[in-house]
């Protein structure tokens, strides 16, 4: 009776064993995978969004610096003493 109840302990384990290398390797499905992916992709895209607006913005403030600097040179030019057009 002992012999048996080893036996049956022993085959126990191994299928506790067999069924989880099996439920292991099955792994996440392939929606799952894609899913995932996309969620870590998300803050990436967004973070590169967010960098191109603030690279956008900064070229605007420089053009409009360089265009009040050249309506100022013109209008130093036109006011300037003796010139006259």
């Amino acid at each position: 009776m002992k012999m048996t109840f080893l036996n049956l302990r022993k085959l126990g384990l191994v299928l506790v064993a067999a069924s989880t290398m099996a439920i292991i390797s099955c792994g996440p499905s392939a929606e799952d995978t894609v899913a995932a992916e996309m969620q870590a992709e998300a803050p990436v895209e967004d973070l590169f969004a967010e960098e191109v607006v603030a690279e956008e913005v900064v070229a605007e403030e420089v053009m409009e610096e360089s265009a009040d600097a050249v309506v100022e040179d013109v209008h130093e030019h036109v006011e300037g003493d003796g010139h006259e057009h």
